[in-house]
């Protein structure tokens, strides 16, 4: 005869598992570091493409008043106002990028124990 309990608490797991699938891959293959530390990499990537992308558009839509002062920029002084913007893009991105990653695998970590207690009361259930 099945146990009936035992069953439940095993579909209640396999329907967790489905649902929670990213959540509990995130938290039981990864550590906290090099979750969050892979993540802000893969954002300063992609907020520095973007400022470029950004950078690149602006000099197309002003392209005939750049070349026409070409001789009057200070590139140096330019450079550096690019550098200090990029720089606080880059920060304002990463902090909120850091924020979210913490917490997301926090959140993920709650769900890998909770399967783990479930998975553990299934374990001493007897047949």
């Amino acid at each position: 005869m099945l146990n009936e309990r035992k069953v439940k608490l095993m579909t209640k797991i396999a329907i967790f598992e489905k649902n929670e699938a990213e959540d509990i891959h995130i938290a039981s293959t990864n550590f906290k570091v090099d979750y969050v530390t892979l993540n802000m990499l893969y954002t300063a990537l992609e907020t520095t493409l973007g400022f470029l992308i950004v950078v690149a558009m602006y000099v197309l839509a002003h392209m005939e008043t750049l070349f026409s002062d070409l001789g009057a920029v200070d590139f140096p002084a330019l450079f550096a106002i690019l550098f200090r913007y990029y720089m606080w893009t880059l920060g304002g991105f990463l902090a909120v990028a850091f924020v979210y990653y913490m917490y997301r695998y926090s959140v993920a970590f709650k769900k890998v124990k909770k399967d783990y207690m479930d998975l553990k009361s299934l374990a001493k259930m007897k047949n």
